[in-house]
């Protein structure tokens, strides 16, 4: 698989996610966040919580599960960028929530973990 193919793949994994969270009550507030070195997925807002979401998407195991994709240096650096994001966007709020999409694609249908409060 090569860059733009696998970028493609994030793409329709990123808009299942969105699709996905947006029927479970969530309000998507901005996709593709970019901050030094950093990406955050999805930011959403669900009640009184704001959400920082990664999602990962995998069309098959040959680089293992999407699960396997995210390591807790990556989850540092959204931590940092969503610090950012905050002070950008003067926005306080008394929950912040962390969380992984990992979407698998199967032929026509997504398999889909929620990993929620990492």
């Amino acid at each position: 698989m090569n860059t733009f193919e696998s970028k493609e793949i994030g793409k329709i994994g990123e808009n299942i996610a969105k699709e996905y969270l947006i029927k479970l009550g969530y309000h998507v507030l901005t996709q593709n966040y970019h901050q030094r070195g950093a990406e955050i997925d999805l930011i959403c807002k669900k009640s009184h919580t704001l959400h920082f979401i990664e999602v990962k998407t995998r069309s098959s195991q040959n680089f293992g599960t999407p699960e396997e994709g995210f390591h807790r240096q990556q989850l540092y650096r959204i931590k940092k960028a969503a610090q950012k994001f905050l002070s950008e966007n003067k926005m306080a709020f008394m929950n912040l929530q962390f969380d992984l999409l990992a979407i698998e694609l199967e032929q026509q249908k997504a398999k889909i973990k929620f990993y929620q409060n990492l």
